[in-house]
């Protein structure tokens, strides 16, 4: 009987691995049979990554027809090169049911291996996952997503990961990114007032990589809400938009400067917070705390300042490294294009400034919670992206979204939160963020351009240049459907995500309808 148990759970992994043209050389596509061994009432399934190739892998089970045995690596060794968030035994739902997932980054026999392993039960209808996985190296890893649809099968994605930074590394802007010990990062931030660590596993689960907290800039428990957030793997914009008023706060600040420092806390710190939506008149004291940020920070000097308008962009330009404009359109026009027209000018300003940057600011609450009398109009996902993108297109090289806490209530009252009403709005939110993330490795290809639409709507678009591709983003402010027509060398066309009958390309322009709100992100080879 044990004998029979164990027969039936014992199987084997076929991966299929299709190398493309490279260099040159034509590749043939290898099949390489690896093999698991079962953990109690489990089966495990692993992948070995080679970093430095591109992949197209296919990987399903059968029936065990060898000897081979999967190396065990329930720990994850070798970590000097890569830092691997904490996707260790996470839970992803696949089949209708959870799985225990877990990426390892080892080093057997000298050999440097990243592996993917799935654990189901043994006696699941599970049969395959897809995994999908652009060009690794060092500074990339694979990661587990599960689908929308809850499908049998997930996706690996590649990302940029952050190595192993050290104390003395920390954040700096080059060429407008922000670097993260030398490597490019895209903050995808969420402003709120709630972070118990339910609200920062909710954050982080969302596609979040960073969250700026309003609570604890002169909060008593701040050093517990930086610890948090550093295990939850997220970084920290921290507010201190309340330390230019008067000497006493400013000593507090030196204090809690020292504070953070001394306990090793600040290089979880992308940036600091100064200016939520002051006017020109505060402009000596945020100078100030600009200058002593500067001159105080070991790791981390970067700070980060949100403006109600444009036109006061310019006088704040040598007090701060990021500049952000919120307009939160969504309930109050049913136009976004100024998001496309403010975040433009804003970023005229940067673009002759390598160390400065800027980052879009999106909607994601409710007026009705701000306004009374106003109509409810809760951000959809599509018009999430839509305002992310479009700031993207504009030149944004990182989105600050607005807010979480805001999402738990309905009107102006702020009274009876609903964790079942919250959960509905944050969900949009949730696969909004995680489509922006999903293709934040375009977002950072150095190599990019605005083009202008040749119709009457004179839109832009961003095309970001690959070492063999080219990336089209689009987005359409309005609430009617348009149709577009931009110039282009003539080319190849796919679509990134799906074949689409609403893109046509010839040899020398591409036409694009767009639903209302809508955008497409294309791949032209």
């Amino acid at each position: 009987m044990v004998g029979g148990i164990i027969s039936r759970l014992i199987s084997v992994v076929l991966i299929v691995i299709s190398f493309p043209v490279f260099a040159g050389v034509v590749n043939e596509p290898r099949t390489i049979i690896c093999c698991t061994t079962p953990l109690s009432n489990e089966k495990a399934f692993r992948v070995n990554i080679t970093p430095g190739y591109f992949y197209d892998v296919t990987m399903y089970y059968g029936k065990n027809k060898g000897g081979n045995e999967l190396v065990d690596s329930s720990s994850i060794k070798g970590m000097q090169q890569v830092y691997i968030e904490n996707y260790n035994l996470s839970n992803e739902f696949i089949d209708g049911i959870y799985k225990n997932i877990s990426l390892n980054d080892d080093f057997i026999n000298g050999q440097r291996s990243v592996s993917f392993v799935l654990f189901v039960p043994g006696d699941s209808n599970f049969q395959k996952v897809g995994i999908k996985s652009n060009k690794m190296n060092l500074r990339r890893v694979a990661i587990i997503r599960k689908n929308s649809n809850y499908s049998m099968h997930g996706v690996v994605q590649s990302r940029y990961k952050r190595k192993t930074q050290s104390i003395d590394e920390g954040f700096s802007i080059s060429n407008g990114y922000i670097e993260a010990a030398g490597i490019k990062l895209f903050p995808l931030g969420v402003f709120t007032t709630f972070a118990k660590e339910r609200d920062l596993k909710r954050i982080k689960a969302a596609g979040f990589n960073t969250v700026l907290s309003y609570n604890y800039g002169n909060g008593e428990d701040y050093l517990d809400f930086l610890k948090l957030a550093q295990r939850n793997n997220l970084y920290v914009i921290y507010s201190l938009k309340d330390f230019y008023k008067n000497t006493q706060v400013k000593k507090e600040l030196i204090s809690r400067f020292n504070k953070i420092k001394s306990d090793k806390l600040e290089a979880n710190i992308l940036g600091w917070y100064i200016n939520d939506e002051l006017s020109q008149q505060w402009g000596d004291e945020l100078s100030a705390l600009y200058q002593y940020i500067k001159r105080s920070s070991t790791t981390t000097n970067i700070v980060l300042q949100v403006l109600d308008k444009v036109s006061s962009a310019e006088a704040f330009l040598n007090s701060t490294d990021v500049l952000s404009v919120d307009l939160y359109p969504i309930g109050m026009d049913e136009n976004f294009s100024s998001l496309s027209s403010v975040n433009q000018k804003l970023n005229k300003l940067v673009e002759g400034r390598p160390d400065n940057s800027s980052f879009g600011v999106v909607q994601i609450m409710d007026w009705a919670v701000y306004k009374k009398g106003q109509k409810s109009h809760l951000p959809s996902r599509l018009e999430i992206v839509n305002q992310a993108y479009q700031e993207i297109i504009a030149g944004s090289k990182g989105l600050l979204f607005y807010s979480y806490h805001d999402l738990f209530f309905d009107d102006i009252r702020r009274v009876n939160s609903d964790i079942n009403r919250f959960k509905n709005k944050w969900k949009a939110v949730s696969d909004a963020v995680l489509e922006v993330s999903d293709n934040s490795h375009v977002f950072l290809l150095g190599k990019n351009e605005i083009i202008i639409s040749s119709d009457r709507f004179k839109l832009p678009a961003r095309v970001f240049y690959d070492t063999n591709k080219k990336y089209f983003l689009v987005a359409n402010p309005f609430n009617k459907k348009i149709s577009l027509i931009f110039d282009l060398k003539s080319g190849r066309y796919k679509d990134c995500e799906k074949k689409s009958n609403d893109v046509m390309v010839n040899n020398h322009s591409i036409s694009i309808v767009l639903v209302p709100y809508g955008y497409k992100l294309l791949c032209l080879m």
